[in-house]
């Protein structure tokens, strides 16, 4: 979930692009809650066994507070009900929003490589402009680190590992959804402007058992990372191809079935039909990918925590996981 400003500059880079989406198919994918829903838990799956174990017995509390991102910008939350925001890294500190997303393409040209990795000399090249184009690689990696002290503290804090797993699987899922790679992030930009939503929360949740059922079924097993920082912008040079493939995929189905002017495509079958045609497949595709990227972050941080045996945590805190 996202909203703000594209800066002129911004528009210029999509536009350009924009003339091959009928052209040029590729793979894609997005996801509400529902989506996110369905990553995590496939992402337990992706585990090897002995972490498997862990994380599936707490499957429930990952797969449900792997949202609280998002409703950490609701006006009426109740704080009791999820987990914390957590500050302390440079790249967790400011407003919330800009944590979703990376607008790559108003930063740098396809595949990014000028983008810095570092985050005080992206912030310095950016400079006003950061928030808006968004800080999402730097927040996989900040609560990797956040994820990985906690695993290897003395004693360390089930609640606190578990909320840190299901921020993290947040943030990564974010990244692989090619709409949150671009300015272009509506469609608003190439006379389609609502994407966003058709494709994260109406298709997911119109074809949430099928797609749930091949995410699990297609999720490559974990690895762990030689760099998490690198591994986010892999994701991006992975998914931002995607951008296109999505806007072709919207442009043909409201070419067979027409919208209203609310753009809304929740009671609208015909389209939901067609854009599914379109991007069903691509969508499994994503979805999976970001499966195996959440479940690889995880194995990441508990490698470099030693590989703690985290079972022993289980036990006597049921009280936690409410």
């Amino acid at each position: 979930m996202r909203g703000r400003k594209a800066t002129f500059v911004e528009a210029a880079v999509v536009i350009a692009c924009i003339a091959s989406a009928v052209m040029s198919p590729a793979p894609a994918g997005a996801w509400g809650f529902t989506g996110h829903f369905i990553i995590t838990r496939a992402a337990i799956e992706a585990l090897p066994p002995g972490l498997r174990t862990f994380y599936q017995s707490h499957a429930d509390f990952l797969a449900s507070h792997s949202i609280d991102p998002d409703k950490w910008r609701w006006d009426d939350l109740d704080w009791e009900t999820v987990c914390s925001p957590e500050r302390g890294l440079a790249a967790l500190e400011g407003n919330e929003r800009p944590r979703h997303f990376l607008d790559a393409d108003a930063v740098a040209p396809y595949p990014f490589s000028e983008i810095p990795r570092d985050f005080s000399q992206y912030r310095e090249l950016a400079g006003n402009e950061w928030e808006d184009w968004g800080s999402a690689p730097w927040t996989a990696a900040a609560y990797t680190i956040l994820l990985r002290d906690e695993m290897a503290a003395p004693d360390p804090d089930l609640h606190r590992v578990l909320c840190r797993s299901a921020i993290l699987a947040h943030y990564v899922a974010d990244l692989s959804q090619p709409f949150h790679l671009t300015v272009n992030y509506d469609g608003q930009l190439s006379g389609l402007r609502g994407i966003h939503s058709r494709f994260e929360r109406h298709l997911v949740e119109y074809y949430d058992e099928v797609l749930n059922t091949r995410v699990r079924a297609a999720a490559p097993q974990a690895l762990v990372l030689g760099s998490p920082i690198e591994a986010a912008f892999e994701m991006l040079v992975d998914g931002y191809p995607a951008v296109h493939a999505l806007l072709r995929a919207d442009l043909l189905a409201q070419r067979v079935a027409p919208l209203d002017d609310s753009g809304s495509a929740g009671d609208n079958p015909a389209y939901m039909r067609e854009l599914w045609e379109q991007s069903g497949d691509l969508a499994a595709v994503r979805m999976a990918y970001g499966a195996e990227k959440v479940a690889s972050f995880w194995l990441t941080a508990w490698d470099s925590a030693g590989r703690p045996d985290l079972r022993k945590l289980t036990s006597g805190l049921a009280d936690q996981e409410r």
